[in-house]
């Protein structure tokens, strides 16, 4: 299973690729909107993890996009911005699959990817 990593913070994307790399996944990484809508396109993975707020093309318009090319496609939404209910509502009002509020340890985050990979969640 392929999950595209994005998000402007190279340690968190280095968390997070070397934590599912761990757990068996096949993990692409991007730094901002534009590059993660290039390794979509590429890649068509099965899971994104995107941060909301990232210089240039943010998550929200990365979701944008994602969303008029794949309306079914998990988009999980993560950002300290997710605690904050204007926030999360945008995120939720523009497609996202699930938001998490950061900081989350990365386990709650494993038990989403395997839940919607299981077709649970």
């Amino acid at each position: 299973m392929d999950l595209l990593v994005v998000n402007d913070c190279i340690n968190t994307v280095y968390i997070l690729e070397d934590y599912f790399k761990h757990h068996g996944y096949d993990v692409i990484t991007a730094h901002d909107g534009e590059a993660a809508w290039l390794q979509y396109q590429q890649y068509r993975p099965d899971i994104i993890i995107s941060d909301s707020a990232m210089p240039g093309a943010d998550g929200y318009e990365f979701l944008k996009r994602v969303r008029e090319f794949a309306p079914q496609q998990p988009f999980i939404m993560h950002s300290p911005q997710m605690g904050m209910p204007k926030y999360r509502q945008l995120a939720e009002k523009l497609g996202a699959s699930f938001c998490l509020t950061m900081p989350f340890e990365p386990d709650e985050l494993l038990s989403l990817v395997r839940s919607i990979k299981e077709g649970r969640a």
